[in-house]
């Protein structure tokens, strides 16, 4: 529920703010022509210009006209209070660093995606962690409602993460951490603690010894012999991701679900900081940008259930890029078109992030799931951190580009998920060896579906 106010925050923190150049005594504005650099719209056409530039003016030197650069603006804070833009005047050629704020906490999230990998759950427990989501991105727009100035909203939006730190210390450590670096009991009890909570039975306590034993001497063993240094340590990361590439059906797989994760991290990001671009309040925007998100992930359920993972998706992504297409074509007038297209793409390309998540965590065999699983998390953080650029940086060249771009990244992401193999009542794969040598056997093995296959009743990540 914290998590939303850091990711999406500065849609409020750094938001682009109406202003005017504040012309020194006997300057005159500089006059534009067809340019139009201050439009309040991101997805829709717009042929109205700019009468006057916000970033020059003209003063006379010595009976010569010279174009100047403007060095003070007034803002309109109308809709916003006191925020970043106008505090650091993050407007004109300080402009860049709009986009560059909102986009520096994926630039974290990227790095600490091979650790964490994607989430996917079945079980209808997965509501549990997705529904807090949904709503902190509802309450931020409330918050940011409630407090205007950006330093009360950051704090209250942080502050409650420091409650978070004493909770580490009720927290168990990894099992596999400490069997590595040989603290067997403390894993016994964290192994029996969980299976305890999960209401199952463990092997004999001498097997658990032997297999932890073995563990610790088999690291200890590849210790030893790792070498060391900068180049080794980039020389590991590219054998590791080599392995997904290596082999002609993991290399389909892999290269297909980064794409989608791409094209699917920059669509969603694109849309959910879209608010302030319709002529629309953006704390309004950002609140039923939230409460889609959960028929968005819900309706996926039956989808999947009954039509598999690939050919919903398929049309998930296309409905999702037809309608932010659309929006180019949408005058900037018809606010409530604009605004219930834009929430049509959100809830379809929401439904399309959680089907990926788990099409892809099943298509990924057992020993390269979470190294596969992470790596595509990284390129769904690497497309959200170009959103901004695109909605913004990309928008003062062509206009319409955010639709264009934004709708094509969708329709994109249905190509390469229909060069997917299906996964609904499909046995897991363990190996990449089995992948390969049952890949040509793969529709044989989805006709093999029967009744007793468990279905899909949630699929949830944070």
């Amino acid at each position: 529920m914290l998590l939303p106010a850091q990711t999406f925050g500065g849609v409020f923190l750094t938001p682009e703010i109406p202003h005017t150049c504040v012309l020194p005594p006997g300057a005159t504005p500089l006059p534009l022509s067809d340019t139009n650099t201050t439009s309040s719209s991101t997805f829709t056409n717009s042929t109205e210009p700019e009468k006057v530039s916000q970033c020059e003016y003209v003063m006379v030197v010595n009976d010569t006209e010279q174009v100047q650069q403007c060095t003070e603006w007034h803002f309109d804070n109308t809709t916003y209070g006191t925020t970043l833009t106008e505090e650091f005047e993050l407007v004109c050629g300080n402009g860049f660093m709009r986009p560059v704020y909102q986009s520096i906490y994926f630039f974290g999230a990227f790095f600490g995606s091979p650790a964490s990998g994607c989430l996917a759950d079945r079980s209808a427990a997965g509501i549990i962690v997705f529904l807090p989501w949904t709503f902190g991105l509802m309450i931020l727009g409330g918050l940011a409602y409630l407090y205007r100035n950006w330093r009360y909203l950051v704090l209250t939006t942080s502050l409650p993460l420091l409650l978070l730190l004493p909770l580490q210390w009720f927290l168990d450590e990894s099992p596999r951490w400490l069997i590595v670096r040989g603290h067997h009991d403390r894993a016994l009890q964290v192994l029996q603690k969980a299976a305890r909570w999960n209401n199952t039975s463990l092997p004999p306590e001498h097997q658990l010894r032997k297999l932890m034993t073995d563990i610790t001497e088999e690291s200890m063993t590849n210790k030893t012999g790792r070498k060391r240094g900068i180049i080794a340590w980039i020389q590991n990361i590219f054998n590791q991701l080599y392995i997904l590439i290596r082999t002609r059906m993991m290399r389909r797989i892999s290269l297909c679900v980064f794409l989608s994760m791409l094209v699917t991290g920059l669509a969603y990001y694109g849309l959910s900081i879209g608010g302030e671009t319709f002529n629309y309040s953006p704390y309004v925007y950002m609140a039923l940008s939230g409460v889609m998100e959960i028929p968005g992930a819900t309706v996926a359920i039956p989808i999947v259930n009954t039509f598999g993972r690939r050919k919903s998706n398929v049309f998930c992504y296309t409905v999702a890029g037809l309608v932010i297409l659309s929006l180019y074509f949408i005058p900037k007038s018809i606010v409530w078109l604009s605004v219930t297209l834009a929430m049509m793409g959100k809830l379809t390309i929401s439904a399309a992030f959680q089907i990926l998540l788990l099409h892809s965590t099943e298509l990924f065999p057992t020993e390269v799931r979470i190294r596969g699983s992470g790596t595509a998390s990284m390129m769904s953080k690497t497309g959200s951190f170009i959103a901004p650029f695109i909605t913004q940086s990309l928008r003062d060249v062509w206009l319409g580009a955010p639709s264009v771009v934004l709708g094509s990244s969708a329709l994109l992401g249905a190509v390469s998920t229909f060069l997917l193999p299906e996964t609904k009542g499909v046995p897991l794969y363990d190996t990449v060896a089995t992948l390969e040598s049952e890949a040509l056997n793969w529709s044989e093995r989805q006709n093999k579906k029967n009744k007793s296959n468990p279905k899909v009743r949630s699929t949830f990540t944070t």
